[in-house]
């Protein structure tokens, strides 16, 4: 997502396409370092901002301890990507922040994507893994041709849908 390209400049317009003047959405980079938040927020700041078409959103970034309290204030939450597994495990803590996503607009970059999904195929790990299961789906991000690697997913759960993305791809689920 860090590159300024047309594929980035859709997935954030349709971020911000429904929302209106005043509404806030939440950065959630539980996914990377903190030495990474500053860089990582105003970059995606910037991209909101930039796709917003003239609309005065608040932006904001989220924290452990007011996580649940940030995304009720919030009509669209993006879930930046990194290490999927450190993300999972802060949001595992934050088990209820699920019931809060509800007539949200809800956004996943790769990690983001992957705790989303009922499972996921882990390129760095070469394994399948569970997610949070809010979108009943399964996921592989940063396709590059791995054909193994889809057989291997296609072995979990066949009545879910399999969500294919190469880098800078996105789909939108309407749940």
């Amino acid at each position: 997502m860090g590159q300024d390209n047309e594929q980035n400049k859709k997935f954030f317009s349709e971020i911000v396409k429904d929302l209106k003047d005043g509404d806030k959405i939440l950065i959630v980079g539980f996914a990377r370092n903190s030495d990474e938040y500053q860089i990582i927020f105003e970059r995606d700041k910037a991209s909101i901002l930039d796709n917003a078409e003239g609309k005065q959103i608040e932006i904001l970034w989220a924290n452990e301890k007011d996580f649940l309290k940030q995304i009720e204030q919030c009509s669209a939450v993006l879930i930046e990507g990194g290490d999927t597994f450190k993300l999972l495990e802060v949001l595992k803590k934050n088990y209820d922040f699920q019931k809060f996503l509800d007539g949200k607009i809800v956004a996943g970059s790769s990690a983001g994507a992957y705790v989303l999904s009922k499972y996921f195929y882990s390129n760095s790990k070469d394994k399948i893994f569970e997610g949070l299961g809010i979108l009943p789906i399964k996921i592989l991000c940063h396709y590059e041709g791995n054909k193994d690697a889809i057989e291997r997913i296609n072995q979990y759960h066949d009545e879910l849908e399999l969500i294919i993305l190469k880098d800078y791809e996105y789909k939108i689920i309407e749940k």
